[in-house]
């Protein structure tokens, strides 16, 4: 499920790039592709709040990369 959101996002947003679609399918593209990514991500971010509780906020703000 996450990999074809993040599959899907980054398709509609290449698409609407290149034939000059409305500047809000990118913005919808990149939703799409955010909700892959926590799909993807969230056993490895249910693992840092389990083992660290409040401080894992900051900490996950921080591990995040591109």
């Amino acid at each position: 499920m996450g990999n074809v959101s993040f599959l899907v996002g980054f398709g509609l947003a290449g698409y609407a790039g290149y034939s000059g679609l409305i500047w809000y399918f990118i913005f919808i593209s990149s939703f799409l592709a955010a909700i892959g990514y926590f799909f993807v991500r969230a056993p490895q971010m249910h693992g840092i709040v389990k083992a660290d509780g409040v401080v894992a906020i900051p900490k996950l703000l921080l591990i995040q990369d591109g």
